[in-house]
């Protein structure tokens, strides 16, 4: 893009992302933000998105495995890159809490839950991500129930083999993948996780 059309662009996107908070903020839980607040959150999203696009280039929404709001997820779902991966995945710290909760904001998590009783809980991402290791919980009652939001980021959940997953997460510009092998049990009483919310320019993947 030209340079003399950057700064109007800017004010533009800023303007245009104000808006489309506003109509998007009560259904993912958060309040509407101002003018002031969207230029910053369009500087944040212009430095993640604008490489992307470089990048992809006609990968994004050519119809492959992931939509553009997995690519968008998968590529900042563990705070911005590889390095952040990494740092998350040593710094992974475990809970032994029946019901969790669980926000990231421009950074990347990463929680192993170890609970006998998991009940479910929430997990939100707004710029950032989080991974969510259940490899080593058991449900009460053979049943769960997780609540996620992904706002430009992405979730990504394990669970253990032999668990039935059923997700109803809405996504605009976002998808939801299962990676899992073998994702459906064979096994009438098999444990079932069933993870709900949203997705918006994000991804939530689900992985054994």
């Amino acid at each position: 893009m030209p340079f003399p059309l950057l700064i109007p662009s800017f004010f533009f996107s800023a303007w245009l992302l104000m808006v489309f908070w506003g109509m998007v903020a009560p259904d993912i839980g958060v309040g509407t933000v101002g003018y002031p607040n969207a230029m910053l959150a369009t500087i944040g999203l212009w430095l993640v998105v604008f490489p992307l696009v470089r990048k992809k280039g006609n990968k994004v929404g050519s119809g492959g495995k992931f939509s553009i709001g997995n690519q968008i997820g998968e590529e900042i779902k563990m705070g911005f890159g590889k390095k952040s991966s990494e740092k998350a995945s040593r710094d992974t710290q475990t809970l032994n809490d029946d019901d969790v909760d669980i926000t990231s904001s421009f950074s990347g998590i990463s929680r192993r839950v170890t609970s006998q009783n998991f009940r479910g809980g929430n997990v939100v991402t707004n710029f950032g991500g989080v991974q969510l290791d259940m490899k080593e919980a058991a449900l009460a009652n053979n049943q769960a129930e997780l609540e996620v939001r992904a706002f430009i980021g992405g979730i990504e959940v394990t669970v253990p083999r032999g668990w039935n997953v059923e997700a109803n997460v809405s996504t605009t510009l976002g998808g939801v993948s299962d990676e899992r092998e073998n994702p459906i049990s064979d096994t009438a009483d098999a444990p079932r996780l069933v993870i709900k919310g949203s997705a918006t320019l994000g991804g939530l993947s689900i992985k054994n």
